[in-house]
């Protein structure tokens, strides 16, 4: 996964700030809590990995 693909899949759901945020499939990360995510809604493998690697190189990327 790289990260223009990851912007791609998410698009909709990234906010200005990093943080995910979707309320038609509920989809909910914050960078300031980058631990878990919290989703409601039916998201495909391809999403799921797009959301988990803009978990951990999101965070990664505004530490450094």
């Amino acid at each position: 996964m790289t990260e223009q693909k990851a912007k791609a899949l998410l698009k909709e759901m990234i906010l200005p700030n990093g943080d995910i945020y979707g309320l038609g499939r509920y989809a909910s990360w914050q960078v300031s809590h980058p631990e878990t995510a919290r989703l409601d809604g039916d998201f495909n493998a391809e999403e799921l990995a797009a959301l988990a690697w803009w978990m951990k190189n999101r965070v990664k990327r505004i530490i450094r």
